[in-house]
């Protein structure tokens, strides 16, 4: 009951600093919805605690507070990201055995239909879902069929005329401009500042260790939304998404070296509270 409570008031958290920012009633809601994913992905990777909570309210913040700063009113950039951080959630935890991928699977598909940046998440999300032992024989076309869109995808980014032009405008809702990988980086350094962008590094480092499907899913969301933002030579929306959620398990990582959960939790309020006054 404690971990919904507290999934429940991360995403009021973020949804009263989307209204804050100016958002409209289905802007604030998307962001709300993105609080709770975030505050389920960051529980996936840290655990239970009051400093994973505390954690995940400042990766919900820092996550509405980049969204607001590129789009007047981000409603689906909010709900593709909170459609993403709800699949990194549901791969990174192990599978209950009553459980089934397929909710994974539906919400890697939205987030991927919704933002190109999040596409690669579908091939992973196939991937438990053919693996898993009570599969159906359709299941091994998942993967497939998310390797399809993400070649799709790459495409589309590619094409510089013609249908497949048009639908990366719709997709992407910008067109391309492709910029240089330092260009690219340093837009997104600048934009997420010195704080969070090192401790972004080192929580997909840590991330990294936590298993083999729990890198990928990770991974495949950092390298999708850096590789929107080099083909659109813009910050993509996905940019600040992942590096709040990648920054919450670097400050994670630093909070561990307490022992005591008290001080764990201070440790992790400090590096929220920083992470959050740097990127107003």
């Amino acid at each position: 009951m404690r971990s919904w409570l507290s999934v429940l008031l991360v995403a009021g958290v973020c949804a009263a600093a989307a209204v804050l920012r100016g958002a409209g009633p289905a802007g604030a809601a998307a962001c709300g919805a993105l609080g709770a994913a975030l505050a389920q992905a960051v529980r996936a990777f840290n655990g239970a605690g009051l400093a994973a909570d505390v954690l995940a309210a400042a990766a919900g913040v820092l996550a509405v507070l980049g969204l607001d700063a590129l789009v007047a009113d981000p409603a689906r950039e909010a709900l593709a990201a909170a459609a993403a951080m709800w699949t990194i959630a549901e791969l990174v935890r192990p599978l209950p055995a009553r459980g089934s991928p397929l909710p994974a699977l539906a919400m890697a598909a939205c987030a991927g239909a919704l933002d190109p940046a999040y596409v690669a998440l579908v091939p992973l999300a196939g991937t438990r879902l053919a693996t898993w032992p009570g599969h159906a024989r359709w299941a091994i076309a998942a993967p497939i069929v998310g390797l399809v869109a993400c070649a799709l995808a790459i495409a589309a980014a590619l094409a510089h005329g013609g249908v497949l032009a048009r639908l990366w405008l719709a997709w992407a809702g910008t067109g391309t401009h492709g910029a240089g990988a330092s260009r690219a980086l340093a837009v997104a350094g600048d934009a997420l500042g010195p704080i969070v962008a090192l401790a972004a590094l080192a929580g997909l480092a840590a991330g990294a260790a936590r298993g083999r499907l729990a890198a990928a899913t990770l991974l495949a969301a950092a390298l999708g939304a850096l590789a929107l933002a080099l083909r659109t030579g813009a910050l993509a929306p996905a940019v600040p998404v992942v590096a709040a959620l990648a920054a919450s398990l670097g400050f994670a990582r630093l909070a561990a070296l307490v022992r005591h959960p008290t001080g764990r939790a201070a440790v992790a309020a400090t590096c929220g509270l920083l992470a959050v006054v740097s990127a107003l």
